[in-house]
């Protein structure tokens, strides 16, 4: 009874509580079931769209970087084809013409018919019609046809360096807009695959009976769709990142100005400065003006911490903060890693050099250069035996891309002379800094290195320059960076000026020069001269000349030593084409063992202007006669305290110096002063003009220590109609008021063609006409034996 009653009282519990789940229709059910399923097909369908889409944008892109790709490297072949057609064929050819014209007398007076063929053919309209190179203005020549300016930057980026580099950047943008859409397909198809999931899960959800599974497959299905559409608004609407074409123009615009700040040519070191400085500054401009359309273009922020490394004024600090957002806009290739570390090491954080070194060594095992900074920095520390062990570390690295290189066939990287020249040349920077000014070149990095422990920094940073220099001889020229030990010993290199006796062989004329006078030709011969011992037989010798730090591969001399094993002796360091303006080191390595250095200066050319009212278009020559590398001819005289000495002893003979390394030249003023030293007062002494290369024909305007002065041609072989004359007046001797008597006067020559005018001391004497020399070279004279006279502060003017 009791048990009955219980359970009736249980079933009358179960009908008072009825399950929601159980209340809920089963057609009920099913209709929103289907909704659900039709909502979540919907969804499929547009993300389907939307996939489709966007894979058929990624393709279109990838289509574009592709022909982009094809484009820029034909243009860039082409191009390269083309300069290296112009510059190693058409200019090569043009100054081979020059050359041989100069050898075969082109400064002579009058020119040989060969030099004058030669000149011809270097001028011909057909040259230049092999070149554009030759059509532009590209190339700027004296009045003789030598290359004083040449452009190459400019030519190059004009040929295809601009389009080549645009056509690069369109492809990587391209590849990064196409990458960016393939991005969006993915999350498309993931979204699909997402909604897939809550279909299977809701058509699950309609084959089961039981109320709780079927409605817990609901519920996820629903999470899982509700998800799917965030997911899907938020990819449809995140914007691609597309550079704007004209961000992508200007960038290549300042990669071009950039280009030609590093390639241009000039023989005036201060035109070349004033070149590399406007045109890196354009460069930074331009990049500016990109990254103002697109703050995040990483190749122009890392192109331009770059350029702040490299224009002048250096602005590191600028560059460090460029090259740190390029890492952080993903352009972490190995060179932006590099020249971070470097701008770490220019500012002084020398402990964070090391990272970014590392990191761009890990991408490319084909380069040393970063390990190199991050010893430098470490020396820069003070760290002494952390820098000796990356520095060693460095060099075995660098040895070991060669030594791979050599195993599979191939040259060593032509990068890898430059990255162990230029951590030689971080170390003359730290030098410079610490006060040892031999190492100063313009234009260098300057590091802030502070004075703490200085003494002990410069004694392991010339250890270090020494052991890399010897290393890289080592290395480059005979497959080692460990050169063999040797007994040799050379003396230091000094200089001197040349000269070519009867034989062709190099005479001194001159010794212990260090600055030699602007270079008009490719004379007087720049003379090395030391002393030696201990020499072995046919010991290999390499001469390595630098200016103004970098190394002119131009004058690279290589032999194996003939001479004896001690003595002393010289050799000619220059060579055929004029040597600019600046500061040369000259090394000699013997089997890579770094044996004597020295250094000399050349320079610049004078910028002097005449006192006088005269439209000069620039300086032909200039000789303080300080000494006498011009090889003046002496006669009895001598070149002593900066002046030109000029006596003959033989009597009844005049005296001309001609000036043996000066150019023959046409409408001209001339300059000098004259003063008088002991002899016949009344005899003339000055300034010969015009004159031909043996003296046999010239012009001479002279004066009087007595007051007078006189104008005269001679002419070995007579000047008058009746053939009995060779000294023929062209002014009688006249007294002058402007002429200091015994003293010292100012002389001077104006020829333009026929007409010359004469100056004594600024003050216009004479003006006289007369056809029979037009060009020639000048000199000095006296007119009597025994009467010596002195001059100095030569100097002539071309005129515009």
């Amino acid at each position: 009874m009791s048990q009955q009653s219980s359970q009736t009282e249980s079933s009358g519990q179960r009908a008072e509580q009825p399950s929601f789940l159980a209340q809920f229709p089963e057609d009920t059910f099913k209709r929103w079931l289907a909704v659900l399923i039709a909502f979540v097909a919907l969804l499929v369908a547009i993300a389907a769209f939307l996939q489709t889409r966007a894979s058929n944008q990624a393709n279109h892109y990838a289509r574009e970087s592709q022909q982009d790709a094809i484009e820029a490297t034909g243009t860039q072949t082409r191009g390269q084809q083309q300069y290296q057609y112009d510059q190693y064929g058409v200019i090569n050819l043009r100054d081979e013409l020059y050359s041989r014209a100069i050898e075969t007398g082109a400064r002579s007076q009058p020119r040989t018919p060969l030099s004058q063929a030669y000149l011809d053919a270097m001028n011909n309209a057909a040259l230049r019609e092999l070149s554009p190179f030759l059509q532009g203005d590209y190339i700027r020549t004296d009045h003789e046809g030598f290359r004083e300016v040449t452009d190459y930057g400019r030519y190059e980026v004009e040929t295809y360096i601009y389009t080549s580099t645009l056509l690069s950047e369109l492809r990587e943008a391209n590849a990064s807009t196409g990458a960016a859409w393939s991005g969006k397909s993915d999350y498309f198809i993931a979204i699909i695959a997402i909604l897939a999931v809550a279909l299977f899960l809701f058509g699950m959800a309609g084959t089961l009976h039981s109320t709780l599974p079927r409605f817990l497959f609901v519920a996820v299905g629903l999470v899982i769709s509700v998800v799917a559409i965030v997911a899907m608004l938020v990819t449809a609407a995140l914007p691609i990142h597309e550079t704007p074409q004209a961000a992508l123009e200007l960038f290549a615009r300042a990669e071009g100005d950039a280009y030609q700040a590093r390639n241009y040519h000039a023989r005036d070191p201060v035109e070349w400065k004033q070149h590399h400085d406007t045109f890196y500054q354009k460069a930074i401009d331009a990049y500016t003006a990109s990254l103002q359309l697109d703050p995040n273009y990483a190749n122009a922020l890392g192109a331009r911490g770059l350029a702040y490394l490299n224009a002048e004024p250096r602005q590191p600090d600028k560059g460090v903060a460029d090259l740190k957002r390029a890492l952080d806009n993903g352009k972490r290739d190995y060179t932006t890693l590099w020249n971070y570390g470097f701008a770490l090491y220019l500012v002084g954080d020398f402990e964070k050099v090391k990272a970014p070194s590392d990191q761009a060594l890990e991408l490319n095992p084909r380069i040393c250069g970063p390990a190199f900074n991050t010893a430098v920095a470490l020396l820069a520390d003070a760290k002494f035996d952390a820098a000796k062990f990356e520095y060693e570390k460095s060099i075995a690295r660098c040895d070991a891309i060669y030594q791979r290189a050599k195993q599979n066939g191939e040259q060593a990287p032509y990068s890898l002379w430059n990255e162990m020249q230029g951590a030689v040349d971080d170390l003359e920077n730290m030098l410079c800094v610490l006060d040892q000014k031999a190492y100063c070149y313009e234009g260098r990095d300057k590091p802030p290195i502070g004075p703490e422990n200085a003494t002990a920094i410069v004694t392991q940073a010339t250890a270090w320059r020494k052991r890399i220099k010897e290393s890289l001889s080592a290395l480059e020229f005979y497959g080692s960076v460990q050169p063999p030990s040797s007994q040799a010993e050379w003396g230091p290199l000094t200089f001197s000026c040349g000269a070519t006796n009867t034989d062709g062989a190099y005479i001194r004329n001159t010794d212990n020069v260090q600055n030699f006078a602007d270079r008009y030709t490719s004379y007087p011969p720049i003379l090395a001269v030391w002393d030696y011992k201990g020499m072995p037989a046919k010991m290999n010798l390499r001469w390595k000349v630098f200016h103004d730090g970098a190394e002119d591969l131009n004058l690279r001399f290589t032999e194996d030593w003939s001479l004896q094993q001690a003595g002393s002796a010289q050799r000619k360091i220059d060579s055929w084409f004029i040597m600019g303006a600046g500061t040369y080191d000259v090394e000699v390595y013997g089997n890579g063992q770094l044996l004597t250095s020295g250094r000399f200066q050349i320079m610049p050319a004078s910028t002097a202007k005449p006192d006088l009212p005269i439209d000069v278009e620039s300086v032909a020559f200039a000789d303080s006669l300080s000494d006498n590398c011009a090889a003046w001819s002496l006669g009895d005289g001598a070149v002593s305290v900066g002046e030109l000495h000029i006596v003959t002893r033989e009597q009844d003979h005049s005296y001309q110096s001609i000036c043996r390394y000066c150019d023959a030249v046409d409408d001209f003023y001339y300059e000098a002063n004259a003063r008088y030293v002991t002899g016949a007062e009344d005899f003339g002494y000055g300034l010969v003009y015009r004159s031909d290369a043996s003296k046999k024909n010239f012009y001479e305007f002279a004066i009087t220590a007595d007051g007078n002065y006189n104008i005269a041609r001679y002419a070995a072989d007579y000047c008058d109609a009746a053939q009995q004359k060779r000294w023929c007046n062209l002014s009688e001797w006249t007294p002058s008021e402007y002429i200091q008597r015994g003293g010292s006067n100012k002389l001077g020559v104006l020829c333009q063609a026929e007409t010359c005018k004469f100056y004594i001391n600024n003050h216009l004497v004479n003006t006289l006409s007369d056809s029979a020399l037009r060009k020639g070279y000048f000199g000095v004279s006296v007119d009597k034996a025994d009467l010596e006279a002195a001059f100095d502060n030569v100097r002539v003017w071309n005129l515009k």
